[in-house]
């Protein structure tokens, strides 16, 4: 019998292979072997019965796009989204009311209808936007003159009540909307009465802002009968 194994390593040792140049060894892939490589807990197979079980700390990592060489498109409609196809935004209306202090006595055309007016928070975030969709002026006197709201994404020096509206060129050069009454009509309210304008103009706030400044300047001469007799409303549909 100890000759036999002696003769099988013989044979064993005398079978050689002799291998030169280079060689390559090729990694099969899934569809070369046509297999699956099934991971197993207690000689069956993982599933929704029969997890892994995990014990000490799990960490999620969040894949990357270099990890998984792909990308994931925004669609709107079947299609990706682009310059010519958008997202659809929807945007918020607000209110902004302003009561500048005026005299309770005449003016001229071209004065100053109260001083410097802040509309705040004209645009939701700094350097924010949108439309200015309507004005209203109430008159409690009832004067129905034609004013209007010049608007400004910065703030500007204004000359005063019941002075001349002067502009410098600077500060005109942040000019974002002229709204006039004489683009509406007054309705009667008894004595008071009221103007509402569509004004269906774009603005922007400045950088690092989102308030508007307004002056209100009369082409009209009327005459209030107290300080409180005009309110400016603005209606905007903000970005």
């Amino acid at each position: 019998m100890a000759g036999l194994f002696g003769l099988a390593r013989s044979i064993q040792n005398a079978i050689t292979a002799t291998i030169s140049g280079d060689v390559e060894v090729v990694q099969p892939t899934h569809d070369d072997l046509n297999c699956n490589a099934n991971i197993q807990v207690g000689d069956v197979d993982v599933g929704g019965g029969n997890p892994v079980p995990v014990s000490g700390e799990v960490e999620v990592v969040q894949p990357t796009h270099d990890d998984l060489n792909c990308n994931a498109n925004i669609q709107v409609g079947d299609a990706d989204v682009s310059p010519t196809n958008p997202v659809p935004i929807a945007s918020d209306g607000i209110t902004i009311t302003q009561e500048p202090t005026v005299t309770a006595g005449a003016y001229i055309a071209g004065d100053c209808v109260g001083g410097e007016l802040t509309f705040a928070n004209a645009g939701r975030i700094n350097g924010g936007g949108g439309v200015i969709k309507n004005m209203v002026i109430l008159d409690d006197a009832g004067q129905d003159v034609e004013l209007e709201l010049w608007l400004f994404d910065t703030t500007i020096t204004s000359p005063g009540d019941n002075a001349p509206w002067v502009c410098p060129e600077d500060e005109l050069e942040t000019l974002v909307a002229i709204i006039t009454t004489s683009d509406g009509a007054y309705f009667a309210a008894g004595v008071p009465s009221a103007a509402r304008v569509e004004a269906s103009q774009r603005y922007d706030c400045a950088a690092g802002d989102t308030d508007l400044y307004g002056q209100l300047v009369t082409r009209g001469t009327p005459t209030y009968a107290a300080t409180d007799d005009v309110t400016v409303r603005v209606m905007i549909l903000q970005d």
